[in-house]
């Protein structure tokens, strides 16, 4: 299990960087139906539905994320979702190819 959801998120990074942000959006959600607490896929589900300007599903998504965290680790976001939830809703932290502040993956 653990190195599916390994390969998840190695999938989930690699079609953010080549710019499929609908590849990218599939890979998080497959990766969050095995583990609901990866952050760092909802940190770039936040940035590919900002890209693809579904606002309200960047939104949604956040709050499913707070949710998860709350109810399963009785944790609060780690900044980096907060900062790439922000900059998701502003549209100022990137352009087409650019990255948000803390929406690369990290190890689980």
């Amino acid at each position: 299990m653990v190195a599916c959801l390994v390969v998840l998120g190695q999938l989930a990074d690699a079609a953010r960087t080549a710019g499929d942000d609908q590849g990218c959006i599939l890979r998080c959600q497959q990766l969050l139906v095995q583990d609901s607490c990866r952050e760092d896929a909802y940190r770039l589900l936040m940035m590919s539905r900002a890209r693809l300007g579904q606002r309200a599903r960047v939104r949604s998504g956040c709050d499913v994320c707070r949710r998860e965290l709350r109810t399963h680790l009785d944790l609060d976001p780690e900044p980096e979702t907060e900062q790439a939830y922000r900059a998701a809703l502003t549209r100022t932290a990137f352009t087409r190819g650019r990255e948000f502040v803390g929406a690369h993956s990290t190890a689980s």
